[in-house]
C-alpha cells in the first residue's frame, strides 16, 4: 500500500518490468494489512484492513484485472494489524 492512499495491482512482463493493471483509492483511510488468496481459476480474493477498523473484501477477476468490491466486515474494536486466509483442507 502506497502512502498516497492507493493500492495497486501490478503484473510482471517477460522483460522484467512491471505494468500497473488496476488500483483502488482508499484516501485518508490508512490500510496497513493485506491478504491475497486464489479463489478458483479466474479470481483472486483480496482482504484489506487498517485504521478504519474494517476488513474490506474484494475479488479480482483475472481476465479483466478489475477490483470488485464485495463487502466490509464491521465490528472490530481497533485497527486491523494483520490478516490471513486459511487454505481449504
Amino acid at each position: 500500500m502506497a502512502n498516497d492512499g492507493m493500492l495497486r495491482l501490478y503484473q510482471s512482463t517477460e522483460d522484467g518490468k512491471y505494468l500497473e493493471k488496476a488500483n483502488i483509492a482508499f484516501g485518508r483511510n490508512l490500510q496497513e494489512s493485506m491478504c491475497i488468496s486464489e479463489l478458483g481459476n479466474e479470481h483472486i480474493l483480496l482482504l484489506v484492513g487498517g485504521y478504519d477498523s474494517k476488513i474490506h473484501v474484494y475479488t479480482i477477476k483475472l481476465s479483466s484485472n478489475k477490483f470488485i468490491y464485495r463487502s466490509s466486515m464491521l465490528g472490530h474494536f481497533n485497527s486491523i494489524k494483520a490478516l490471513t486466509v486459511s487454505p481449504k483442507l
